[in-house]
């Protein structure tokens, strides 16, 4: 902890002297060679208490690696919980799409899966209420040409 702290010490006693320095130096190529010279100081400045020291940088003693589970991990959540958003989402929009059309139904379940470019597919689309069952697959057809559509009889509570 020495090493770190005599090195910001070193580094702002250097700062000030070269923003001093800075000043009071005329304009034109001495002032550049100034500003190079004082930036070399600086960087010694910085790197002296490592060469001073018994400071030793073992690449062995790290661990580089990242563990690839966490990462599938992290990337299944991701990719459930946007599936989950999806269904919740459709699933109300469907349901107010019946509703609009004076078919009331009391469940409307999607069935969705990401695809090989991690695009949204849905599947399977299943509908529980006592209406036409033809009509509600038309108007979900019509929303979602690809997908499946089930409709079960059950009550609109």
């Amino acid at each position: 902890m020495d090493i770190v702290r005599s090195m910001i010490y070193a580094a702002a006693v250097i700062g000030v002297i070269s923003t001093a320095a800075d000043i009071c130096a005329p304009e034109g190529s001495m002032k550049k060679q100034l500003d190079t010279v004082v930036g070399l100081v600086l960087i010694l400045v910085v790197v002296s208490p490592f060469m001073n020291s018994d400071f030793r940088l073992r690449l062995n003693d790290m661990s580089l690696s990242y563990d690839s589970t966490v990462k599938n991990d992290i990337g299944k959540y991701s990719s459930e919980t946007i599936l989950k958003e999806v269904d919740n989402k459709v699933g109300e929009y469907l349901k107010e799409k019946l509703m609009q059309n004076n078919i009331g139904c009391s469940c409307v379940v999607i069935n969705a899966e990401l695809d090989e470019y991690n695009q949204i597919d849905i599947k399977k689309v299943t509908v529980t209420s006592s209406g036409n069952a033809e009509k509600i697959r038309n108007i979900i057809s019509k929303e979602l040409p690809k997908a499946q559509i089930v409709v079960n009889a059950g009550d609109n509570s």
